[in-house]
């Protein structure tokens, strides 16, 4: 129904944010906290919740344990799935739009299992039993890349890892080369 439409390339959805503010642009996608504090501005912008499909996970990509020994141990990566409170995830970061699951599959494909919803509870006492039992009482540290997507959520992932003894180092890894660096077997998670 337009005669012209104008696409701007913004550096990030803050900047997405604030052109929408100022009037620059009509349309924009936001984040949830800034989708709340435009609802309540009275500035007449119109906030309209679309449904998406993504997955958003921490890859396991070490099973031999050639990069980090401990992630040959079934039970060091049933530690690790265990320290994390998806329901908050899904929460904090996402204002509750969306499904808190233990599977790589999104809850709309044909991949995803519902049976396999209960397998990973979150224990973080749990899990630092089964490091413990598995050799790492202590646990142990992991170097994991750093990107564009990662960064909002590496305090969050830091953190829930070091709850249960697992030190994480980020490494910065440029937009450009983030595919590279996750193929590469340089990074065990």
């Amino acid at each position: 129904p337009f005669k012209k439409v104008t696409v701007r390339v913004l550096q990030d959805r803050t900047a997405g944010f604030n052109a929408l503010q100022a009037g620059e642009v009509d349309t924009a996608t936001v984040d949830v906290k800034q989708a709340t504090t435009l609802e309540g501005s009275g500035s007449g912008i119109t906030v309209a919740n679309v449904p998406a499909t993504a997955v958003g996970n921490l890859v396991l990509a070490d099973r031999d344990g050639e990069v980090v020994p401990a992630l040959a141990d079934p039970d060091v990566r049933k530690a690790i799935n265990m320290a994390f409170d998806r329901e908050k995830f899904v929460s904090q970061f996402l204002g509750g739009n969306g499904l808190a699951t233990v599977q790589i599959f999104n809850p709309k494909g044909t991949g995803f299992v519902e049976s396999l919803q209960d397998t990973y509870e979150y224990d973080p006492e749990g899990a630092k039993e089964l490091l413990a039992d598995a050799g790492y009482p202590d646990g142990f540290s992991v170097t994991m890349p750093s990107s564009v997507i990662s960064q909002a959520f590496e305090p969050t992932i830091a953190q829930a890892l070091a709850d249960i003894g697992i030190t994480v180092e980020w490494e910065a890894v440029p937009p450009g080369n983030t595919v590279a660096a996750i193929s590469s077997k340089k990074y065990g998670m």
